[in-house]
């Protein structure tokens, strides 16, 4: 999570959502998929408009995407029955649609019971409420210095009996920005 609404995911490739607000009940979201080492190649391309992949296949030149609400989400329920696939839907961003849209404009969450598994999304809203809180007494808003985005996301397997310190220093590295940048 990037202030004030992005997301980095340790995708192949790796990927990016921002949710901006458009008004009380309704946000845009923006994926992208990037290597910070090549082009996107055609199997990349491939994933992203197939909806195989943070994406939703979409409608034409819209921002709607074919499986929808209206729709029913195009679940096949042969697939689900099969098991290859839990929700019998064609893709992540589309399943990550329909359960972001099937909780309404506004969700109620005084009947929300969130878990210790729900520790992420608990530790995000009580920043939201301190970064609201804070600009209300006049300080700047956070995430609006470039220092902020100089972050990635990460994933790997840890090798078996492996120490996770160990391989954690193996793929993560942190580097000062040089005066040029």
């Amino acid at each position: 999570m990037l202030m004030p609404f992005h997301k980095i995911i340790a995708t192949d490739p790796l990927g990016a959502h921002i949710w901006a607000p458009m008004d009380d009940e309704n946000t845009m979201l923006y994926s992208i998929d990037f290597r910070p080492d090549r082009p996107l190649d055609e199997l990349d391309l491939e994933r992203a408009t197939t909806g195989q992949s943070i994406h939703t296949e979409n409608i034409g030149d819209s921002d709607f995407a074919v499986q929808n609400a209206d729709n029913h989400y195009l679940i096949d329920r042969k697939l689900q029955r099969s098991g290859a696939s839990f929700t019998g839907m064609n893709g992540f961003g589309i399943q990550d649609s329909a359960i972001q849209e099937s909780m309404g404009p506004i969700a109620d969450r005084t009947v929300e019971h969130l878990g210790v598994s729900d520790s992420a999304i608990i530790q995000i809203r009580r920043l939201l409420i301190r970064t609201l809180e804070e600009l209300e007494r006049g300080a700047p808003l956070s995430g609006l210095e470039t220092e902020s985005y100089r972050v990635r996301s990460a994933r790997f397997a840890l090798p078996e009996g492996a120490p996770f310190q160990d391989a954690v220093d193996d793929f993560v590295s942190i580097t000062q920005p040089s005066q040029a940048d």
